[in-house]
């Protein structure tokens, strides 16, 4: 069966046949010579009916059509080299502890086929499963991944996707306006001059450090218990954000609640993965005046907006300053201002106990190991009874903020209402989920790992189950720091990332976070009305000795 394209869409189309037909044959584990062979063949193939059948070249002087399609040819292999260096970079993507790294890429892999094969006609689809076949024998060996990819994309193209239901409900004003955040050329505080300490190297010194630490957490575990003290069980019986009466804020546990008000004047400053990058937080508290607005709010508190810094977590691992940076500032900041700062729990805080060790589920991890022998033991126990006991999400009138994402679709479909997001496993799930571009990702792919993967659908049934309209969600390493992953314009799926920095030197020098611009998320809430601004991260203003003392530690 031949592959015939649309003209309009024939690049994609090429594209999306191209990147159908490397994922198989990285499947079985790896991209063998014959079927590189074998692929490139189909690239002479595809371009020289796409060109010959093509109005367009009809008529023109034959020595003319050979050099577009020898240009066509070597464009597309340089498209195929691309792919296979993005396929095999997916082979370093952190998983959980537990997780074989196989199974999360051959999920991840076929998931982004789901997603190309939106750029494919019916014929198109079926010519491709024809070429599939015939890639699949191409060296010689047919492997039991192979045939369950084919069956994987049979079944796909052969499912109808959900249609979301007619819904009337009152409008919800929710507004992205990009607009240049500036940051002082000099920034101080005197909270920031008390933590901004490096790790001693002199034993006794560590010693009283990590004793001070341990001291710190111990007030923060304390702090999230008052604030939790009146809001226990208020999630119970209410079953989505559309029902919840009006009342003053509060927080059930895991959750902290802002009911819908058409009065509040409320600035959320929201801050995605730091990964040690104490350069970006002392950034976003400089550009928000965090300090200077709670204090003016303190002072006049019904003149003056009021303002809450919402770290979505991920603290530790890939830069340098995981413990005695991000997490001792964010902390400290949380038992200063507890009615300002919301630290929620990441994917990274989540450690386990093995073998009398205190270790990270996620792999590649750092934070830990680097200290572990260095620091006592109480340290980093302390830390996962703090990380433990962090909530995972935040409800803003429609507003959803976590750190991954939704649930899975068994957990999902057996919604009971507001109070499962106080549900350990929900917890858990929201912390490890990422977005793709499919309607739907099968529930089997779902349970096969910890990080998992959710669609569109899916998006939309569990926001419909919570009565939100809007979540910000952190987890992935984004270029421009802020990226619109789904709008409908009923549900929109935001992702903010808040470490990076092309010469960070809170970063090591060779990590790919290097290729990100961090930003934060300003949103002004004004009498029932929102608007988020994605704010690029200054980082560069405390890249230096004297603005960020962390850096004292490196020889010039």
């Amino acid at each position: 069966m031949s592959l015939v394209l649309d003209e309009a869409h024939s690049e994609r189309q090429l594209q999306a046949i191209l990147f159908t037909l490397v994922t198989l044959g990285y499947i079985d584990g790896s991209f063998d010579p014959e079927e590189r062979k074998f692929i490139e063949e189909k690239i002479q193939e595809m371009v020289d009916v796409w060109i010959s059948e093509s109005d367009f070249y009809q008529n023109l002087d034959p020595g003319f059509v050979e050099s577009v399609k020898q240009y066509e040819k070597q464009n597309l292999l340089e498209v195929l080299d691309s792919i296979d260096q993005s396929l095999s970079k997916l082979m370093e993507t952190e998983v959980g502890i537990d997780d074989e790294l196989n199974d999360f890429i051959s999920s991840r892999l076929i998931l982004r086929c789901f997603e190309v094969l939106s750029e494919l006609t019916e014929p198109q689809r079926a010519a491709l499963l024809d070429l599939v076949d015939r890639l699949i024998e191409a060296d010689g060996t047919v492997h039991p991944a192979e045939v369950r990819f084919k069956e994987a994309l049979v079944a796909e193209l052969a499912r109808k996707p959900p249609q979301p239901p007619t819904v009337q409900e009152r409008p919800f004003d929710f507004s992205v306006r990009r607009e240049p955040v500036g940051c002082p050329n000099h920034f101080e505080h005197p909270l920031l001059a008390e933590v901004e300490i490096p790790f001693p190297l002199a034993p006794e010194d560590l010693r009283v450090a990590a004793e001070a630490d341990v001291a710190l957490m111990q007030r923060a575990i304390a702090t999230l218990a008052e604030v939790r003290r009146d809001g226990w069980g208020r999630l119970e019986g209410i079953a989505s954000l559309s029902e919840m009466p009006p009342q003053e804020p509060f927080v059930d546990c895991l959750a902290y609640c802002y009911p819908a008000s058409t009065s509040r004047a409320t600035d959320y400053i929201v801050v995605g993965d730091l990964h040690g990058c104490y350069g970006s937080l002392k950034a976003v508290l400089a550009q928000t005046d965090f300090f200077g607005r709670v204090a003016r709010y303190r002072a006049s508190p019904e003149t003056e907006p009021d303002i809450k810094i919402i770290f979505l977590g991920d603290y530790l691992d890939r830069g340098f300053w995981a413990w005695e940076g991000v997490v001792r500032t964010v902390f400290r900041l949380f038992v200063e201002y507890p009615q300002h700062v919301i630290p929620l729990v990441g994917n990274h805080e989540w450690l386990i106990e093995r073998d009398g060790r205190i270790v990270s589920s996620v792999i590649p991890a750092d934070a830990v190991d680097r200290w572990e022998s260095t620091l006592p033991h109480s340290y980093f126990s302390t830390a996962k009874s703090l990380f433990d006991q962090l909530s995972s999400v935040v409800l803003i009138d429609r507003i959803m903020l976590v750190h991954g994402g939704i649930p899975r679709h068994r957990v999902v479909s057996q919604w009971q209402g507001l109070k499962n997001l106080n549900d350990p496993e929900v917890r858990l799930e929201m912390c490890w989920s990422d977005p793709v571009m499919v309607p739907e990702v099968p529930p089997m792919l779902q349970e096969k790992t910890q990080r998992f993967a959710f669609g569109i659908s899916q998006f939309t049934a569990f926001m419909d189950a919570v009565g939100a309209r809007v979540m910000i969600r952190s987890h992935e390493k984004v270029g421009p720091g802020f990226r619109t992953e789904y709008d409908d314009g009923r549900f929109k799926l935001f992702t903010v990332f808040s470490a990076g920095g092309y010469n960070n030197r809170d970063l090591p020098e060779q990590i790919d976070y290097r290729l990100a611009h961090p930003a934060f998320v300003w949103i002004q809430e004004r009498n029932g009305k929102f608007v988020a601004n994605p704010v690029r991260i200054a980082w560069e203003k405390f890249n230096d000795k004297v603005t960020n003392r962390y850096l004292t530690v490196f020889k010039d």
